[in-house]
């Protein structure tokens, strides 16, 4: 099995492991602001010794300006995240964060110019539409805009796929 895969396999385990544990943690009483405070600090702590040792060559007002607009979409975001975590069932919100490929195709394609190919096109139709189908039952039962913590998804997956390209 190629590295890669097992990577990619690690990193889906270890991100169903953190979103379990945030989801506890949320019930407990924990706030998704402070919860997400503290996931953004860490990722900022241990990020920063590998951008710190590769040293890349950056324009100074160009990553100020990129960094103060992704750090306010993604705080929202993230505490968007907590809100659908800490409200909804896993099962029903965490599939729709596979709409945020949609959203970064609009929008690297309006901010970036980017122009994708067939097979990035179909692989985001595969992904939007695994996510339908994996709460299609709850999500037409109850209506999927009323599930609690569906919006706070939805809102997450729009920013994140906005984020990205920014």
């Amino acid at each position: 099995m190629p590295l890669w895969s097992l990577l990619a396999l690690g990193a889906a385990g270890c991100t169903t492991a953190a979103d379990l544990l945030l989801r506890s943690l949320l019930r407990q009483g924990l706030t998704a602001r402070l919860a997400m405070g503290a996931s953004c600090c860490l990722t900022t702590l241990l990020a920063l010794p590998l951008i710190l040792l590769l040293q890349p060559a950056i324009q100074a007002g160009a990553l100020l300006a990129a960094l103060a607009a992704t750090a306010v979409i993604n705080g929202v975001a993230f505490w968007s995240y907590g809100r659908a975590l800490a409200r909804g069932e896993l099962s029903l919100v965490l599939p729709l964060i596979n709409l945020s490929p949609l959203v970064l195709l609009l929008s690297g394609w309006l901010v970036l110019g980017e122009r994708p190919d067939t097979g990035v096109v179909l692989g985001v139709v595969l992904l939007v539409s695994g996510a339908i189908l994996l709460g299609r039952s709850d999500a037409l039962r109850r209506g999927l805009l009323r599930a609690p913590g569906s919006r706070a998804m939805l809102l997450t997956a729009v920013l994140w796929g906005i984020g990205a390209s920014v």
